[in-house]
């Protein structure tokens, strides 16, 4: 059916209202004992590495990490806190290793989560999270991989000295967890401790809208392949400014968008589907066709051409918990094939936050 107003319409399943949550890794505990390291060792790189299948256990898509924080180990005795200096960086990692380089352990979405600046830890008192570092630029967890924390501690409040401050440290992880650092070089490229079977407890808070781009296009005139992506924020009840957007593409012509609730099937057919079949090599469906609507695109150009779909989300919560699909066919005769181009596919997941 087509989209004659920007809805929807295509809903049929309805879900949970889920939008916050946490995770907590290891998901299994170890006998946990208690580490001063990285908050009371001496300033350092410190990374910890979290197998995919901590993530998996809990989320089977991708979401927006906003923050984490360490738990204190069991028999921390109220250890007072410091004001550290230091930078996070989160990244998609491998999923079932580490190495002992650094950067190496970044394999997709390195994102400096919170610039160099100084904090305030709590008191390490038993059962508290006494570390907890909000997030200034969300991580996205592509739903699949491994997670690379990296944290560089640049001054650990008590003048380069070591000092009492145990975390929850698990000496045993089963390969869930694993640590590497170098003391006194918060720059160091490679690990002189790691990568260790052992780690920080560790829990992530995590947002649940939104929408990540993922497949591939074919080209259009000139060799440019068109972009699906989104502005006007996240797949939010009530959210008016959402939109679909087409770029990189030729100008003056004509656009199909279509979205679906499907990235696997269509009917009969298995999704990504090849338009080999009908004279467009290279080309590929990403997305179930379910609903659909038509515009011209505009621009100055191979390129600079664009579209835009306004898809304002509705205010009810109904939809909420099911999953959909999009993507952009361009009728092109300048393209490499002599007639379509296609965009990226878009995967939305709409949540309260």
């Amino acid at each position: 059916m087509n989209l004659r107003y920007p809805t929807l319409a295509i809903v049929a399943l309805l879900g949970s209202l889920a939008a916050q949550g946490t995770i907590d890794s290891p998901s299994v505990p170890f006998n946990p004992q208690g580490n001063n390291i990285p908050i009371g060792s001496p300033r350092l790189r410190y990374m910890q590495w979290y197998a995919a299948s901590e993530f998996t256990a809990v989320q089977t898509k991708p979401i927006r990490i906003t923050g984490f924080a360490f738990r204190a180990a069991p028999n921390a005795g109220g250890q007072a806190g410091r004001t550290i200096e230091l930078e996070v960086t989160m990244g998609n990692s491998l999923p079932f290793q580490a190495s002992g380089s650094f950067e190496g352990n970044f394999t997709s979405g390195r994102t400096v989560v919170f610039p160099r600046a100084r904090v305030n830890t709590s008191a390490a008192t038993p059962g508290s999270y006494p570390v907890r570092i909000n997030f200034v630029n969300e991580f996205v967890w592509d739903g699949q991989s491994g997670v690379a924390l990296d944290l560089r501690i640049y001054d650990n409040g008590n003048s380069n000295v070591a000092f009492a401050y145990d975390l929850e440290f698990h000496p045993v992880t089963q390969n869930r967890l694993l640590r590497l650092y170098t003391v006194n070089d918060p720059n160091s490229a490679f690990a002189a401790f790691g990568p260790q079977a052992a780690g920080i407890t560790t829990r992530f808070f995590y947002n649940e809208a939104i929408t990540v781009q993922y497949g591939t296009g074919c080209a259009g005139e000139g060799g440019f392949v068109p972009s699906a992506t989104v502005s006007g924020g996240l797949p939010i009840p009530g959210n008016g400014a959402y939109t679909f957007e087409l770029r990189n593409c030729s100008s003056q012509r004509p656009a199909v968008f279509f979205i679906g609730g499907s990235n696997t099937t269509w009917g009969s057919f298995s999704l990504p589907y090849a338009l080999g079949i009908i004279g467009a090599p290279g080309c590929s469906v990403l997305a179930e066709p379910l609903a659909s609507a038509r515009l011209m695109t505009v621009g100055g150009g191979p390129g600079a051409g664009l579209a835009l779909f306004p898809f304002p989300m509705p205010a009810n919560t109904g939809y909420l918990g099911a999953w959909f699909y999009a993507q952009w066919a361009v009728l092109d005769p300048n393209s490499p094939n002599g007639g379509l181009a296609m965009s990226n596919g878009l995967w939305l997941v709409p949540a309260l936050q």
